[in-house]
């Protein structure tokens, strides 16, 4: 039979699965995510305080597509030129096919809809959402589906949704495995501090579990999805990584490899729009009985829809063969207003904008950022022991 070990908490909290409440999950208070921080930037996150950008991620099954907001993406396929052979987007793209559940998409080669992860376009009719798009053609731009080869133009986005509902990852693919007995065996509260090696291989995971520390041992193969950021972070504790780096921290070297460097994470830049028409997402409109009640019985209405909109676009401004900016929106004003929609202690400090907006604001907000960013981040270790976090330093 096999094993796997899950690390985080267990997703019980009712309000994972309610789209709106997305920005509620980034609270340091649910202790649903891994507040890490960069280090403090000299020539970004002036909005933040002490200059330190916050990199939350998903301590909780699913991970970060539990604490998300639900946008399905395959990337483009450039993306995938320098990964070797066998693993272009086209050989990837029947792997993508066989995990998505298209909900309300027309049928064509880009879709599948006998899959476990629900893939739609959101249930309600969005005015704002529909006048970007409307923009967006009468500038040129053509209509296309972005999750397909040509992703240049305007395009309706995907979420990871079904009836009003949040699907993660975990509620996708390892719910239903849990269900098949002597398949598959989950621990929580549970992080992963070292792989073991006999010479090049590994063979066991030790992890610290209620405070508890275990290891399990592997008799095929241990597979290693923390993500962009913990994945590189237990390997280098692993002895995988940079030896230079490693040796700083006496952690002995098994492996001399470029890992914690390369990660590229794009920066965004935030243009808020204020708006004479009650069409955006406020404080009032969610905190409302009629909200509630809605989302309650019928799993509709404000509470039902994620913040972003149900339209994107991506740009070729270099008359290049991919795009290189892509421009969404939220259907509200702005951080650090959206977080105090939801009551968020949110550390971000906007002097700029003090005073211009409020939680009841009618707006929306362009964040446009680079597609393919040619700024590389680099992680290192702390300290040889999980407790620490990583170090980010673009």
């Amino acid at each position: 039979w096999y094993q796997r070990r899950v690390r985080g908490r267990h997703d019980y909290d009712h309000s994972i699965r309610i789209p709106a409440a997305s920005i509620s999950l980034l609270d340091p208070d649910k202790n649903l995510v891994w507040n890490y921080k960069t280090v403090p930037q000299e020539g970004s996150a002036q909005g933040f305080l002490n200059n330190r950008m916050t990199l939350p991620l998903g301590k909780v099954l699913g991970g970060s597509s539990s604490i998300g907001d639900m946008i399905y993406g395959r990337g483009n396929p450039a993306d995938f030129t320098s990964w070797g052979s066998g693993w272009s987007w086209q050989d990837l793209l029947p792997y993508f096919l066989k995990g998505e559940r298209a909900m309300d998409i027309d049928g064509s080669q880009y879709h599948n809809s006998d899959g476990e992860l629900p893939v739609s376009r959101g249930a309600e009719d969005c005015e704002l959402s529909n006048a970007f798009a409307s923009a967006a053609q009468e500038l040129g731009l053509k209509a296309v589906d972005y999750t397909s080869k040509d992703q240049i133009g305007v395009s309706q986005t995907l979420f990871t949704m079904k009836v009003g509902e949040r699907w993660s990852a975990a509620r996708a693919f390892l719910e239903p495995a849990l269900n098949r007995r002597y398949k598959v065996h989950m621990t929580t509260n549970s992080v992963a501090s070292k792989i073991l090696f006999s010479g090049n291989r590994a063979t066991q995971v030790v992890f610290n579990e209620d405070g508890v520390n275990k290891a399990v041992r592997a008799t095929k193969e241990i597979i290693v999805t923390g993500g962009a950021i913990e994945t590189p972070k237990l390997l280098m504790l692993s002895g995988i990584g940079p030896a230079d780096e490693l040796g700083k921290h006496k952690i002995p070297v098994v492996a001399d490899l470029p890992v914690g460097k390369g990660l590229k994470d794009p920066l965004k830049i935030w243009l808020r729009y204020k708006s004479d028409k009650q069409v955006s997402v406020t404080r009032d409109k969610l905190t409302s009985a009629k909200s509630f009640l809605e989302y309650y019985f019928n799993k509709a209405g404000t509470w039902s829809e994620t913040l972003q909109s149900q339209t994107t676009v991506f740009l070729d401004t270099k008359s290049g063969s991919q795009p290189d900016v892509n421009i969404n929106m939220l259907r509200a004003v702005a951080l650090p207003n959206q977080a105090e929609i939801l009551g968020v202690k949110y550390e971000l400090e906007d002097p700029f904008n003090a005073g211009l907006y409020d939680s009841n604001t009618e707006g929306f907000t362009f964040y446009p950022y680079p597609a393919t960013p040619r700024q590389y981040w680099r992680g290192t270790t702390e300290k040889h022991w999980y407790t620490r976090s990583p170090s980010h330093r673009p």
